[in-house]
């Protein structure tokens, strides 16, 4: 499914228990984007083929870290809205996304959404700065590939939903245009006649095969240069059936009737996404925050702890009790 699952992974179900539970049910818990999966290999692609097949999948979910060193500096700016309709309850979930980076080792992602939630990231080299929306910026070490995952949670949303959206999509080339001060293959999208296939899908995401897209319209323009992605905008609508809810963990404590929110039934979106690269080689030098707190080490959770000894139970070694 590749690492730009984001948004279609968590999104849709954020949608779900928004409908059903409001913000406070399903907001997260913390800063980190879930549902980023294994890394993408570099792929160069042919702007001219840009309206064929998968080309323009593949060219908008090239990573970020590919896409500075195609481009050197540059400012990625996006937005995005989201209304959805179940049964006679409305909700908007609204997001925002910056992506700014210096190419001198130095970049700033900051992140916020209409339910109060964001983030702030600045990095120098392995060393991130992390402060939650209003937060003070607290100074570590990036653990492995963090800072790629978190700047391609900026960069791949595009990706994310023409994963979904795409085999309802026709594509055609309507030449060149100037974007950023560069040339660009502008590719236009439109709704298809039929969809194309769905192929396989997992578990988590058999919503999938319910998905009707009524409304479908936006245009891509890619650097003819580099492959990068330089500007998109994309609106949709579609309707998906609404699973029902998990059932409790305790059958004594579940509801006698679910609320209406929750049954089964149709839920309608209405999307749009906007993003534009621009700054290309003039962003200037990513400083570190001043008045950064120190480093903290976390105490480890217990239902982490107990995650981690999973692999000793039924063995004869006796496995002590909560965390010292």
């Amino acid at each position: 499914m590749g690492r730009y699952a984001l948004a279609v992974t968590r999104v849709l179900p954020l949608v779900l228990c928004l409908v059903g539970g409001g913000w406070t049910a399903c907001r997260p818990e913390t800063d980190e984007r879930l549902g980023l999966e294994e890394k993408r290999a570099s792929v160069r692609i042919e702007p001219a083929q840009l309206a064929r097949g998968q080309e323009l999948e593949r060219a908008v979910a090239t990573p970020a870290a590919e896409v500075a060193a195609r481009l050197g500096a540059y400012r990625l700016s996006a937005v995005s809205a989201m209304r959805i309709t179940a049964g006679d309850r409305v909700e908007a979930f609204d997001e925002s996304w910056k992506l700014e980076v210096d190419g001198k080792g130095g970049s700033r992602i900051t992140t916020e959404n209409s339910h109060g939630y964001g983030f702030e990231t600045v990095a120098q080299g392995k060393t991130l700065y992390v402060r939650p929306r209003y937060g003070r910026f607290a100074r570590r070490t990036a653990e492995g590939d963090e800072l790629a995952r978190t700047q391609d949670g900026v960069q791949g949303v595009l990706a994310s939903y023409l994963g979904m959206l795409g085999r309802f999509a026709d594509r055609s080339d309507q030449g060149t245009t100037m974007v950023a001060s560069r040339k660009a293959r502008r590719i236009h999208l439109s709704l298809a006649a039929s969809p194309g296939p769905l192929g396989d899908v997992e578990p988590g995401q058999a919503w999938r095969r319910s998905l009707k897209v009524s409304e479908l319209d936006g245009e891509v323009a890619v650097d003819e240069e580099t492959g990068a992605p330089l500007h998109a905008t994309l609106e949709a609508s579609w309707t998906a059936d609404r699973p029902p809810p998990a059932p409790a963990a305790h059958p004594a404590a579940a509801p006698a009737v679910a609320p209406a929110a929750a049954r089964p039934g149709i839920m309608a979106v209405k999307f749009s996404y906007r993003a534009d690269v621009d700054q290309v080689g003039l962003v200037a030098a990513i400083a570190a925050p001043e008045g950064a707190l120190p480093s903290v080490t976390r105490v480890r959770p217990q239902l982490d702890r107990q995650a981690l000894l999973e692999g000793l139970v039924g063995s004869a070694a006796p496995v002590g009790g909560g965390d010292r």
